[in-house]
């Protein structure tokens, strides 16, 4: 017993040293000054569905635009025509046969670089915590979690073994330690509390609701779109991302290691959600026409343009 209760003391300090530190990090990272100003169906998106939400918004602008159209499960190009870098993404990862499978295009461009870049500015705004120091935040509370209940649980049987009242001291100790835990702990949601007064905000007013599916995506999901074709396609998308990642954005689902830092819905209406895109779903960029294939003359071949 002379050396049960010191060690059990040192577990519980350590765990919540551990969890102490993780929870600073993540609050020093935040901006001095919060920015709760929704720029972009893009940013709308990341905030409420995160970066899956972003990828289905930018396939409904280009339909909205008859650029894309459903075809089955599949998305098939009608012109080769693109504004701004998410909408190039798309048709970049379409393809040169012109039709590729929607869940798939939604899974890329999720992941991809030019969504990322939203998710990273959010944070920089104060929306968003930082998606590796929020993930460590969580790890430390589960750690923190996991070695107070070992101590209370080997406490108890100490009790029962030695019938020495005295470590009941102990027990109170554990109590007060998971107690702290669960006030210190964050949830799976990386929104902060702007982030959440923000989403709030956009489902309140929805000041993209007369944007076209796009917008209406953006704030709603795909479960919100009046086109069936479209709401089909895209809750497909939406049925795909909960089997292969935790809303919260604790899996990945994508293709690039983008979207394993974000995950593919982050939002909050997953955990989950800047670019500096406007309207429904266009950005700042050049339009991008003409070429002999949709990849060339959509993805690469169309520099310039806004960043999301």
């Amino acid at each position: 017993m002379l050396v049960f209760v010191p060690a059990a003391c040192l577990v519980l300090a350590a765990g919540l040293a551990v969890l102490i530190t993780a929870r600073s990090r993540a609050h020093r990272a935040r901006p001095p000054r919060w920015d709760t100003d929704i720029r972009s169906t893009y940013e709308a998106a990341f905030l409420t569905g995160g970066p899956r939400r972003v990828a289905q918004t930018a396939v409904c602008a280009l339909i909205d635009k008859k650029a894309l159209r459903p075809d089955g499960t599949d998305l098939r190009v009608v012109k080769p025509v693109a504004k701004g870098d998410l909408e190039r993404e798309v048709m970049t990862r379409i393809g040169d046969d012109w039709h590729a499978p929607v869940s798939t295009v939604v899974a890329d461009v999720a992941g991809s670089a030019a969504v990322q870049r939203i998710g990273y500015t959010l944070v920089k705004r104060g929306l968003m915590w930082d998606p590796e120091l929020h993930r460590a935040w969580r790890r430390a509370a589960n750690l923190a979690a996991v070695l107070a209940a070992t101590v209370s649980v080997t406490t108890l049987v100490a009790i029962v073994l030695t019938g020495r009242l005295g470590l009941i001291t102990l027990l109170v100790a554990t109590g007060i330690a998971q107690a702290v835990v669960a006030m210190l702990r964050v949830g799976r949601s990386r929104l902060t509390n702007p982030g959440r007064s923000a989403v709030i905000r956009l489902r309140r007013h929805d000041p993209y609701a007369k944007q076209g599916n796009a917008g209406r995506v953006a704030v709603r999901g795909p479960e919100a779109l009046d086109d069936a074709a479209v709401r089909v396609l895209l809750m497909a998308t939406a049925a795909g991302a909960a089997g292969t990642s935790a809303t919260a954005g604790t899996g990945s689902s994508g293709t690039s290691t983008g979207d394993s830092a974000w995950g593919a819905a982050c939002g909050s209406g997953g955990d989950g959600g800047s670019g500096g895109d406007g309207g429904s779903g266009g950005d700042g960029g050049s339009s991008c026409g003409g070429g002999s294939s949709c990849g060339s003359s959509c993805g690469g071949g169309c520099g310039g343009g806004g960043g999301d």
